[in-house]
């Protein structure tokens, strides 16, 4: 199966995600370098992963690729090589829905 897939299995595997989760989907072959790396990144951002409603999925594939989708279901970024937490973070903190969310918990904080 292609990775990322076609369409239609696309929007099969992100609906139950659909509005609740940012996917972080992962094509690579088992024994990346690459996805090595990849996965070392995100276990050092663990935290960070979980306050953005982040879920890694990772698929076989045979080249190393990075997408992100959005709450909406929408892609919002690809890369070819390993997606430093960081820049994942700063890309979706700037999304119109993140800030939002931030706002929110910001008041939530903020209430006595």
């Amino acid at each position: 199966m292609p990775c990322p897939p076609p369409s239609a299995e696309l929007q099969k595997l992100l609906a139950p995600y659909a509005w609740k989760n940012r996917v972080v989907l992962i094509c690579a072959p088992a024994s990346s370098a690459e996805l090595k790396e990849q996965r070392r990144l995100f276990a050092n951002a663990k935290d960070g992963l979980a306050e953005r409603d982040l879920i890694v999925l990772e698929r076989a594939g045979e080249r190393f690729e990075v997408r992100l989708y959005g709450k909406d279901g929408g892609e919002k970024a690809q890369r070819k090589e390993p997606f430093p937490a960081e820049d994942l973070f700063g890309l979706i903190d700037q999304m119109p829905m993140r800030r939002q969310e931030m706002r929110r918990e910001e008041i939530r904080r903020t209430k006595p």
